[in-house]
This record gives C-alpha cells, structure tokens and sequence, in this order.
C-alpha cells in the first residue's frame, strides 16, 4: 500500500467518540457531534458542547419521568385545594406505573 493511502481511513462513529451503553441513538448522536466539535473547534471547546449534552440529557429525562411529574401534580394540587385560582385535577394513582 503506498504511503499516501495509508493515513486515509473512513469515517465512523467509533473513530471519533466512544459509544456508551444505554444512550438512546438520538442522545448517542448528539454526543457524537458534541465531541467532534470540541475536538474540531475552539470555540467550540470554550463552550465545552459534551457538557452542554450531559445537562440536557439529565433535563429531558427528568422531565420524561412522569411518577415524578405525577407527583408534583399532587403536591400541586394540595397547595391550591379550595382556591378558585386554580383548578388542579386528581392524580389516579392506580393508573400510574413507572414506565
């Protein structure tokens, strides 16, 4: 093989980031991007992009737990029993399930 042709590869995910476990492949993307702007990019390292991932990857899945949601309707709800302000409905906690 000539010298030349030696340092061209192709390009794929695992060459660029390091896969984890347990992301979900939108998450995984954005991760992928993140690292190859901090690697590509100094702005972008000023902006650490990996960081900016993690906190809305640890965001979006708090808001999607909805036993947590569930429960701050009830504690909602509580608050504002008996106020004409605000009407928050009830929680059918029989119905809930963690997924």
């Amino acid at each position: 093989m000539p010298r030349a042709c030696a340092a061209v590869r192709r390009w794929s995910p695992r060459c660029c980031a390091r896969r984890v476990a347990g992301h979900p492949p939108d998450i995984d993307l954005l991760y992928t991007i993140a690292r190859l702007a901090q690697r590509y990019s100094k702005d972008a390292r000023r902006l650490r992009p990996v960081e900016v991932v993690q906190e809305y990857e640890k965001t979006i899945f708090d808001e999607l737990d909805l036993l947590r949601e569930a429960a701050n309707c009830s504690q909602l709800r509580r608050n504002f029993l008996g106020s004409e302000m605000l009407y928050v409905p009830e929680v059918h906690w029989d119905y809930c399930r963690p997924r």
